[in-house]
């Protein structure tokens, strides 16, 4: 699955074993139930309608299924840069309790990544 930014860039994706990695390679977190976690274990947000819905409802990345009826206009996405090498995973941090999603909004929120 890979995820895209509010303007339309390719921020990273997640492999079969749900780990998260830029698409330059970099690892950057793990993909459980749902949901975003950063190799810190901090929650980024939730995937719901093909949106990372952030901490405050609003929408961080989104995937090609994202379904925009659901949240904020979508744009264009722009043509994928191949991509790079995996880097070596680290080990993951304890994550971090999870709250109640918020209300997911319209609005496009700050790429987490």
């Amino acid at each position: 699955m890979e995820f895209y930014d509010p303007s339309g860039n390719v921020v990273c994706y997640v492999t079969d074993n749900d780990r998260v990695y830029s698409w330059d390679g970099r690892p950057l977190g793990t993909m459980r139930k749902e949901r975003l976690f950063r190799l810190s274990g901090q929650l980024v947000g939730w995937l719901k309608h093909g949106y990372v819905v952030g901490m405050t409802g609003d929408c961080l990345l989104f995937t090609p299924q994202a379904d925009s009826r659901a949240g904020p206009t979508l744009p264009t996405r722009i043509t994928k840069p191949s991509k790079g090498e995996k880097q070596p995973f680290p080990q993951i941090g304890d994550r971090a309790p999870v709250p109640s999603m918020p209300t997911m909004t319209r609005s496009w929120g700050l790429s987490p990544f």
